[in-house]
């Protein structure tokens, strides 16, 4: 038990409690294959020196309807920094297996981060170091309508504060790859919502093509979003 500080600081106490070599996150409402930890265990095996092993996972409503598979294979390697330009399909928390002692070395996740601290982990783990991945879904996440609507909209400042974290930690990252970065973001968070089809989405996913194109005007997403 802790006082109630936020989801980086309890999931930073489990991992200190924790005695094995290994940690992965699981979340109440999702759900691991039973050969999920089976196969990524068995790619640490092959390299213990993988800064982290995922996987692909499916999406699933509170009904049990299946949402459809998102494939992260494309992660594999040495992902940093082109990952920080890759906003259509992101890794998932309950996908993760990840070494306690890298885990523990770089910080844990960022407390001050509400939005995003995954994404920040997840970064500063590949940056200089391989990552692999079970290219098979062995994870099915739990959507519910509330978290959906509220990250469709409410992302903004969390990815605006990661990217502008992860451009702080790495000066050597240039000004034309940093404004790539930033428009992919925005034009992702544009065409999220889309199909929402409310005028004060609609409103807003403009707002989002505009700051896209403002950073790279050549971005013909955004201009058909807009």
């Amino acid at each position: 038990y802790q006082d109630k500080t936020g989801v980086s600081a309890a999931r930073n106490l489990g991992v200190q409690r924790a005695r094995a070599p290994y940690i992965a996150f699981l979340d109440s409402d999702d759900l691991f294959l039973p050969s999920k930890l089976e196969k990524q265990i068995a790619l640490f095996d092959q390299d213990p020196d993988l800064a982290f092993v995922h996987c692909s996972f499916s999406k699933f409503d509170t009904e049990g309807r299946d949402l459809g598979l998102r494939d992260t294979s494309k992660y594999s390697g040495q992902i940093y920094p082109w990952m920080l330009q890759e906003w259509a399909t992101l890794m998932a928390m309950p996908c993760m297996l990840m070494r306690k002692d890298l885990f523990e070395e770089l910080g844990g996740f960022d407390p001050q981060m509400t939005w995003a601290e995954d994404l920040d982990l997840w970064r500063r783990h590949a940056r200089g170091r391989r990552v692999g991945v079970v290219a098979e879904s062995l994870v099915k996440v739990r959507v519910h309508p509330q978290s959906s609507t509220y990250g469709k909209v409410g992302a903004l400042d969390g990815f605006e504060r990661y990217l502008a974290k992860a451009f702080a930690d790495d000066p050597d990252l240039d000004e034309s790859f940093r404004r790539k970065a930033f428009a992919r973001m925005y034009d992702n968070l544009g065409r999220n919502l889309l199909g929402g089809g409310t005028g004060a989405q609609m409103k807003l996913a403009r707002s989002h093509f505009r700051a896209a194109l403002a950073r790279s005007p050549i971005q013909l997403s955004s201009y058909a979003g807009w």
